[in-house]
């Protein structure tokens, strides 16, 4: 289909990047750690994120790819989870118009990768950037949501 330039698949990616966004974290806020459950949780995570690959710009990327490496360091796989949160920092952080909230929320996945791989300094480091950019964000929902998250890294 994403072969024949004739068909815009657009839609349907974005119809798909949100249902299994959507999905993932309806796994992720259940705290269900059957291995169906984290089977699910992986397969959801990474098809938003290819499909959001497929039709999104800088902001869907960096939330795909935040999204991933929550999930990876959820499941134990901190190594992993931080390569992901990295790249989704790094997506943020090369968009001249990043919203501060994407910007609070790359830097919370950063201190939870950190934390998912021992490294204490390095969560200090990332959470203290994070509550600094939460003290300057205006949309209270952003900045209660974002703290939860942060405050939620074991």
């Amino acid at each position: 289909m994403a072969d024949d330039p004739a068909v815009d698949d657009g839609p349907a990616n974005r119809h798909w990047g949100t249902r299994l966004f959507n999905r993932a974290w309806e796994i992720l806020d259940s705290g269900d750690s059957e291995p169906a459950a984290q089977r699910e949780l992986l397969s959801a995570t990474f098809g938003q994120r290819w499909h959001w690959f497929e039709v999104g710009g800088p902001k869907e990327r960096a939330v795909a790819d935040w999204q991933v490496a929550h999930a990876l360091c959820r499941l134990g796989y901190g190594d992993l989870g931080a390569e992901f949160a990295k790249t989704a920092l790094a997506e943020a952080e090369g968009w001249d118009e990043a919203p501060l909230w994407l910007r609070a929320s790359c830097y919370e996945g950063m201190a939870r990768a950190c934390a998912a791989n021992g490294d204490s300094d390095g969560r200090a480091t990332w959470t203290a950037r994070c509550t600094d950019a939460l003290a300057r964000l205006d949309d209270p929902e952003d900045r209660e949501l974002i703290s939860s998250q942060l405050a939620s890294i074991p």
